[in-house]
């Protein structure tokens, strides 16, 4: 039984329905995501600094998942939040739902032709947990890899949640 390692990356949101602010841009509202595919291991992007209604995070985390059938049961969990300035209160904006089944069978049958690495962008559609109405979108790069050293040279952030340093500086 060997591992797959995946890198997912919160890349941006687009089109959250915030509201107007305050007029000045350190009063706007601050945005961020949590995602997890394991419940126990949570991640968190940056908190936007560009305090617009598309924030851009590029965080990138890395863990591993045994290489057999349960694998082809995990899915993506990301949720959109924002923080008001004045009082820190949190408001939530939405979640997305992303099975990797299919992420994993494209790779399987990528890794048997060429390539090492399989890479996906994708956009989801943020809904609140009673109401179908799209609150905005996420988009969201799949990458997987037999190797965690496969991930290496990327730009950006990157944890791992396996508590080890992929880029150390």
């Amino acid at each position: 039984m060997g591992e797959t390692f995946i890198e997912i990356c919160l890349i941006s949101a687009r089109g959250l329905r915030i509201g107007p602010g305050f007029g000045c841009s350190l009063l706007k509202h601050q945005l961020h995501a949590v995602g997890w595919i394991d419940p126990k291991n949570k991640f968190c992007t940056t908190v936007s600094a560009s305090r617009s209604d598309n924030p851009h995070s590029r965080t990138r985390v890395i863990t591993s998942l045994d290489d057999d059938d349960n694998s082809m049961i995990h899915a993506l969990y990301a949720e959109v939040y924002s923080r008001k300035p004045i009082f820190l209160t949190k408001k939530f904006h939405g979640s997305v739902f992303v099975p990797l089944k299919e992420f994993f069978t494209k790779y399987k049958n990528q890794k048997s032709s060429s390539g090492s690495v399989f890479e996906e962008t994708i956009s989801c559609q943020l809904t609140k947990e009673n109401s179908s109405k799209p609150q905005g979108s996420v988009n969201v790069s799949i990458r997987i890899a037999a190797e965690k050293q496969d991930f290496e040279g990327s730009a950006g952030n990157v944890y791992c949640l396996d508590h080890e340093t992929l880029n150390p500086d």
